[in-house]
């Protein structure tokens, strides 16, 4: 009898580990945590401010925003962390200064 629960075992184990072995691997590639264009833009987080935006969730319930590392700690399983964009205007704006001692 034992002859024959030694190697049904055996077979047992080996075809688990080909099962775990076709368990998806989690892409790291940036997904819809960078996409912003289905978010209203009244919405979006001020600049150097980060926003919780939970899926299925009105865009008038969402969680305020908040600073980055904190948004990215509290993000939940069904959220994304949304960036803001960098305010682009104000270093246009900025009229560059003239070096000492030079005369244009």
């Amino acid at each position: 009898m034992i002859r024959y629960v030694v190697p049904v075992l055996f077979a047992v184990v080996l075809s688990a580990e080909r099962v775990s072995a076709q368990v998806p691997v989690r892409s790291f590639a940036p997904s819809k945590e960078s996409k912003q264009d289905d978010i209203p833009k009244r919405y979006l987080p001020p600049a150097g401010m980060c926003r919780i935006w939970i899926d299925s969730v009105p865009p008038s319930k969402q969680p305020a925003p908040t600073d980055c590392p904190t948004a990215i700690r509290n993000k939940p399983s069904n959220g994304r962390v949304i960036f803001s964009e960098k305010d682009t205007k104000a270093d246009s704006t900025e009229k560059p200064k003239k070096p000492e001692g030079i005369d244009a």
